[in-house]
């Protein structure tokens, strides 16, 4: 892993169109986000898929988009947590990014999108 990555990914720009706190006293949507964690550090297609999802809930114009056919490329389990997750999205207009999943989302992009560092900084340098 590249030393500069994860300053990336911890400055990676937040889009400014919704509040960045959770707003949530939901449960279900903190256990389902819990759970989905668990699964994106695993190296699997599913490990995969669920990171691109968490990774595009918190930055999409930064980490790239989310296919919704993934839904149907997981478990069932990990698909409702997928659901409750997007949900809660739509009823808090706010993104699940507090301090308490910062540093998470921080890992994923360490872990998923080791490449982004170097592209950025050869975007900089030119």
């Amino acid at each position: 892993m590249n030393r500069n990555t994860k300053a990336v990914a911890r400055t990676a720009p937040m889009p400014s169109a919704m509040p960045l706190v959770v707003a949530s006293n939901d449960v279900r949507s903190e256990t389902a986000l819990d759970r989905l964690f668990s699964v994106a550090v695993s190296m699997t297609g599913q490990g995969k898929r669920v990171a691109d999802f968490l990774l595009a809930v918190w930055n999409a114009e930064f980490n790239g988009a989310w296919d919704p056919v993934d839904l149907w490329m997981v478990d069932r389990s990990i698909s409702d947590d997928m659901f409750a997750v997007l949900k809660e999205l739509r009823d808090t207009r706010s993104y699940p990014c507090s301090e308490k999943y910062g540093e998470r989302f921080a890992d994923l992009v360490d872990r998923w999108r080791a490449d982004r560092g170097d592209e950025e900084e050869s975007q900089h340098a030119r």
